[in-house]
């Protein structure tokens, strides 16, 4: 596999990670957590605030990945933590890569990425360090084999007692989302042509599109 793809794969193959005794959570630096999967929310779909562990993890081949920052990679170990599931890591010359979370792995074009703030860094998940109220998403999806891109992201607004679809693609620029379907309280499925719902009877809500990233889910306060 080319290396330039598997930075793209969440940048940081195979065999569990089992984590070192010495990996601990940081303590500066809390940002918010969310694990989209293949047909699920592995982790954090309302994306609640971790702080990134610190310390050692070992992966394949009896390596050992240090966490010496708060790092995506280190996001992503407190949500396993948190959340109970697993992931795959392997450490190759030029950096380690995740290759699994949870059930699926990566095979061809398919596999693990992640966002940061709404942007796909290019650069593996051990290499971003990330400051207080960052928000990572880490998301199982397919390259387009052409340009190497993953799919747009998902995002709910909620603006003047209406929810509104954003799609956000690697860069991190929004555009509404159009033909998008919403899901209120796990029940109710409203089909939207123009991205854009309002209504006051819900209590959670979240969007979705087919080949793209769901959103988050937005709980009401009332």
């Amino acid at each position: 596999m080319h290396i330039r793809l598997l930075l793209a794969f969440g940048g940081t193959l195979l065999v569990a990670v089992v984590l070192a005794a010495t990996a601990v959570a940081g303590t500066d630096v809390n940002v918010t957590v969310r694990v989209e999967g293949k047909t699920r929310t592995l982790f954090g779909a309302t994306a609640p605030s971790l702080v990134p562990a610190q310390g050692s993890l070992a992966a394949e081949a009896d390596a050992t990945v240090e966490l010496t920052r708060p790092t995506v990679l280190g996001a992503l170990e407190s949500a396993s933590l948190v959340g109970e599931f697993n992931y795959n890591l392997k450490v190759f010359s030029f950096g380690s890569f995740v290759d699994r979370v949870g059930r699926f792995g990566s095979v061809g074009l398919t596999g693990w990425f992640f966002k940061v703030n709404g942007r796909a860094p290019q650069v593996g998940a051990n290499d971003v360090v990330l400051k207080n109220g960052d928000s990572v998403l880490w998301y199982w999806a397919k390259l387009d084999a052409t340009t190497f891109a993953g799919p747009d992201s998902l995002n709910l607004v909620r603006k003047r007692g209406c929810f509104v679809a954003q799609a956000v693609n690697a860069n991190g620029k929004a555009k509404r989302a159009k033909k998008v379907v919403f899901r209120l309280d796990d029940t109710r499925r409203i089909r939207s042509k123009s991205g854009r719902l309002c209504t006051s009877n819900w209590e959670s809500a979240r969007v979705v599109k087919r080949g793209l990233v769901r959103s988050q889910v937005l709980v009401s306060a009332a």
